[in-house]
């Protein structure tokens, strides 16, 4: 089921960049003789959020402009060597309020990201931790789950799950935390 609805969203998104071959050579994984090569967000596009992960050349469009979060739009503090494996909005945009989100990950564990981020993301500033959700978030109590709130939430990878899809076979067998930060939209 999930690998359907996940081949249905690259069917809707390879619809609104293009044919294939012209995201190939938008994003620089085409070598000119239709040989896929690795390329990274980062080595594409200027002021990138993270750097992506490396993708399959089916997830090649994806590497694009409008699909790489800018720094200043986040407005968070990108984990360290942390790589981009997914991003996206939750709801629609004509229902209000929607979040962007941009998934990386790590290679460390979540203590470690937890003390970046609790060094970053001051109560002062209005951040609170939720130790049990394992959820950053600016605002309180539930606000993370009922509002269109900025959060930064980590779990363990999973090298199996939806979040490998786009990724060569075994990519994420060394990483160990996932770290999705939902952001709202420019106004």
């Amino acid at each position: 089921m999930l690998r359907s609805i996940a081949f249905m969203l690259l069917l809707v998104i390879t619809a609104a960049c293009g044919t294939k071959e012209e995201a190939r050579q938008e994003t620089g994984t085409d070598d000119g003789n239709g040989e896929s090569v690795e390329t990274t967000a980062e080595e594409t596009v200027p002021g990138a959020f993270a750097p992506w992960a490396p993708v399959t050349e089916a997830a090649s469009y994806l590497i694009k402009e409008k699909f790489t979060p800018r720094a200043e739009e986040v407005g968070l503090p990108a984990y360290p060597g942390a790589v981009i494996i997914h991003s996206g909005r939750i709801g629609s945009a004509q229902v209000q309020p929607h979040r962007l989100n941009v998934t990386l990950a790590t290679p460390d564990d979540q203590a470690a990201v937890v003390a970046f981020y609790r060094e970053r993301l001051t109560t002062s500033d209005g951040w609170e931790y939720l130790d049990k959700a394992h959820v950053f978030q600016k605002g309180t109590g539930m606000d993370y789950m009922e509002k269109s709130v900025p959060t930064v939430s980590l779990t363990s990878i999973e090298t199996d799950g939806s979040e490998s899809m786009y990724l060569p076979d075994g990519y994420l067998n060394d990483f160990r935390t996932k770290i999705l930060i939902q952001y709202p939209p420019a106004k």
